[in-house]
């Protein structure tokens, strides 16, 4: 019934129907699924509702449908996913839930599905995945949860997956990965995590993946300094099997090395420098009044770019995370608002990276 103009599914409307094996519904304009219209459908084995404008899963009530292998969801406008919607699809092998508009996986969304293989979610606006959403999911082997906008993975959220072999993280605002990120996944062959927001990565993270083949980190902001020395003698091993040794990774810092490939780059020009201040001054040569900003510029130079703190005369600090009247601004400056007489005094301009401050 795909490619009509099918605005609602009326309860009754599919049920009844033994030997139904496959349904699909795909490009319609549904919006209201009305309880029971997929109830006693027993032989039902594959459903799909892509291209639509469903906006809750719990509208999509399944009941004796304990035999459907494959759901496919994509495509609507599902912002939202409650926890046990799909708990009663025991048998269930794909979920795709591609191209919708979740905004994040919470515990015990996909709980009870034992048998489950393969879960989409790519192109979704996931920002926050709870540890152990994927707990119970002990069969899934491929997860693709690439375009959508993760900054962070908690530990534990993937070592909980014994079985995964393809795992999909690319085009995604990931900045950094903790060294047990993928721990326990024994049998992981496949691993995509280009176009991130990662400068650095650590030698451990990838070693004790015993299966891993194929590895793609290109299009993240690789800063090329002594961070990188341990990941980049990984590559000089020349065995046909080292997922390491033709990995593209193009430097965007420092300055002498950008638009180079790691994998050219000898371990001796990766270099760090200690941080110097080379700039520390105040955009108001008067006297500030009590309710002003004030407008400070702490310049550091080093490698890699070392992260800045000031300290105001309170003893607070100022960094790229500090809110209320202080904030870390464009080009290094630091803005105080509504200043008053407690502002006065000595300020301190910070430099650190890993060779010190």
């Amino acid at each position: 019934l795909n490619h009509n103009n099918i605005t609602t599914i009326q309860s009754g409307t599919f049920s009844n129907l033994p030997k139904l094996m496959t349904l699909t519904l795909d490009s319609n304009q549904i919006t209201n699924v009305q309880p029971g219209a997929f109830s006693n459908i027993p032989g039902l084995r594959k459903f799909s509702l892509a291209s639509n404008k469903i906006t809750n899963t719990q509208l999509i009530v399944f009941s004796n449908t304990s035999k459907l292998q494959a759901l496919i969801l994509r495509s609507n406008k599902i912002s939202n996913i409650q926890s046990g919607t799909f708990s009663n699809l025991t048998n269930l092998a794909w979920l795709c839930l591609g191209d919708n508009q979740i905004t994040s996986i919470q515990s015990g969304t996909f709980s009870n599905l034992s048998k489950l293989g393969w879960l989409r979610l790519d192109h979704n606006q996931i920002k926050n995945i709870h540890h152990s959403a994927f707990s119970n999911l002990p069969q899934l082997h491929r997860l693709n949860l690439s375009y959508n906008r993760l900054t962070n993975i908690q530990s534990g959220t993937f070592t909980i997956l014994p079985k995964l072999v393809k795992l999909d993280l690319s085009s995604n605002a990931i900045d950094r990965l903790r060294s047990d990120t993928f721990s326990n996944l024994d049998y992981l062959e496949h691993l995509y995590l280009a176009n991130n927001q990662m400068t650095t990565v650590q030698s451990d993270i990838f070693t004790h993946l015993p299966k891993l083949s194929r590895l793609v980190l290109k299009g993240n902001p690789w800063e090329c300094d002594c961070r990188m020395v341990g990941f980049r003698k990984m590559m000089d091993n020349s065995n046909d099997r080292n997922p390491f040794s033709n990995l593209e990774m193009m430097c965007t810092g420092p300055n002498n090395l950008n638009g180079m490939l790691l994998r050219n780059i000898k371990t001796e020009h990766l270099i760090c420098t200690k941080p110097r201040i080379v700039r520390f001054e105040t955009n108001k040569s008067s006297n500030l009044v009590k309710g002003q900003s004030l407008h400070l510029v702490c310049e550091a130079s080093g490698i890699p770019q070392p992260d800045i703190t000031v300290t105001l005369p309170s003893g607070l600090n100022a960094t790229v995370e500090s809110g209320g009247r202080m904030a870390m601004g464009v080009n290094d400056t630091v803005i105080i608002t509504y200043v008053t007489a407690a502002d006065a005094g000595l300020y301190i301009c910070i430099g650190v990276n890993p060779e010190g401050s």
